[in-house]
């Protein structure tokens, strides 16, 4: 039987308050069995001036919900960048849908400088343990490589925005 999956346990949330608030606002929703199947990610909102995606997942969810559909595999509908959202603006410094090669999350998980940074590494806090823990092979939609070696990938986040 297929139900709604929490989504603080399907991003592996870290049990400290503070992030499960952040998490709260970050999440959209998630929904699935858990039993096997692909995990589908889904992120609305990467611009801040295109809420749209945002709404489109929310309502999803919503539906997934209450029709309680049989579904192998689980979904995971995320919030992108949140400052920019919340500003209506596309992004506040930079970009955040062109910063997803390996080498420039590398750099944004060493010295991350600008709000997108932030942005960026929040959604790795979300995405990495959900992707890592999800049964069979990883995709990438984007021509990425990123997505395909989950054993390379970075252990330590940088801390949290001040």
């Amino acid at each position: 039987m297929n139900e709604a999956v929490d989504p603080l346990t399907a991003a592996a949330g870290s049990g400290n308050p503070a992030a499960a608030e952040l998490a709260d606002e970050r999440i959209l929703g998630a929904y699935g069995s858990g039993d096997g199947g692909p995990l589908v990610v889904c992120v609305g909102g990467v611009h801040g001036n295109e809420p749209s995606g945002v709404v489109a997942l929310e309502r999803v969810i919503s539906r997934l919900r209450d029709r309680q559909p049989t579904f192998r595999g689980r979904l995971l509908a995320v919030a992108g960048n949140l400052p920019a959202l919340r500003a209506e603006r596309r992004f506040i410094d930079r970009d955040l849908n062109r910063g997803w090669s390996v080498r420039r999350v590398s750099e944004v998980l060493e010295r991350p400088a600008m709000t997108e940074d932030f942005e960026q590494a929040e959604l790795l806090r979300v995405l990495v343990p959900a992707i890592r823990s999800a049964p069979g092979s990883c995709l990438r939609a984007r021509g990425q490589r990123l997505l395909e070696d989950r054993a390379a990938w970075p252990v330590t986040l940088p801390p949290r925005r001040p």
